[in-house]
C-alpha cells in the first residue's frame, strides 16, 4: 500500500481542502482563520497554510488534523476518503462525510478554478513572452489570443471565486455544458507539450 501521507500530499494542496471543507478563499489565496477569533482574513493557503494572525503553520495534513481535532494519520485518512484518493480507506475515516451531490458540485469546481487557473497563467506568459518588439512589429498569434481571452478568463475566475457557492456552482456547470472547460484543458494540454518542445529545442542547441 502507498504511503498514504506521500499520497495525499503529492495530490491536495491545503487551498483545495480548505475549500472543499467550507472556507471561502479568496482569489489571493487569503481567508478567515478557523483557528482563532478572525475578523478579516489573515490565514494564507496554497500548498501550505500560514496565518499572519496566530501563527499556526503546516501542511494539508495538519491543516486538517487541526480543523477537525484528529491524529495526523486519522487526518490523512479523512482527505483520502473525502477526495477519493484511496478505495481502501474505510468511509469511517470521514468525519464529516459530504452527500454525493455535493461533493461532486465541489469537485466541478475545484476543477474549473484549477484549469482556468493554469490557463490564466499560460496567457499571462504568453503576453509578456510573444508581445511585439515595437508597434509595427506583426503581432504573434499567442500574443493576440492572450489579449482577447484574458478579460474573460479573469471575469469568469471571479464568479468561480465568488462568495455565493450557488453562483460558484451554476458557473463550473456552464463551463461543462458549453464545453468551455473541455476546450481550456485540451488547449492546456496541447500548448503545455509544445512550449515543452521548444523550451527543451531552446536548451539542446550549442552556445553561441
Amino acid at each position: 500500500m502507498k504511503d498514504i501521507f506521500k499520497l495525499v500530499k503529492a495530490n491536495i494542496t491545503t487551498r483545495q481542502a480548505a475549500e472543499y471543507y467550507g472556507l471561502n478563499v479568496q482569489r489571493n489565496g487569503m481567508t478567515l482563520c478557523p483557528f482563532h477569533n478572525d475578523h478579516a482574513p489573515s490565514l494564507k493557503v496554497d500548498t501550505r497554510f500560514y496565518c499572519f494572525g496566530c501563527q499556526v503553520k503546516g501542511d494539508v495534513i495538519d491543516f486538517v488534523s487541526k480543523l477537525f481535532g484528529l491524529s495526523l494519520i486519522q487526518a490523512a485518512q479523512k482527505l483520502a476518503a473525502d477526495f477519493g484518493l484511496d478505495p481502501n480507506t474505510p468511509q469511517s475515516a470521514a468525519v464529516v462525510p459530504a452527500q454525493p451531490p455535493v461533493v461532486q458540485q465541489r469537485r466541478l469546481v475545484l476543477e474549473c478554478t484549477k484549469a482556468l487557473t493554469d490557463y490564466e497563467r499560460l496567457l499571462n506568459h504568453w503576453k509578456a513572452a510573444y508581445a511585439p518588439a515595437d508597434m509595427n512589429a506583426p503581432w504573434d498569434g499567442r500574443f493576440a489570443q492572450a489579449l482577447h481571452e484574458l478579460p474573460a478568463i479573469g471575469h469568469v475566475l471571479d464568479l468561480l471565486y465568488s462568495a455565493d457557492a450557488k453562483l460558484r456552482e451554476d458557473t463550473a456547470k456552464a463551463l461543462v455544458n458549453t464545453g468551455a472547460l473541455q476546450r481550456i484543458q485540451t488547449n492546456l494540454k496541447h500548448y503545455t507539450e509544445e512550449e515543452q518542445l521548444e523550451l527543451e529545442k531552446e536548451e539542446s542547441r550549442p552556445a553561441a
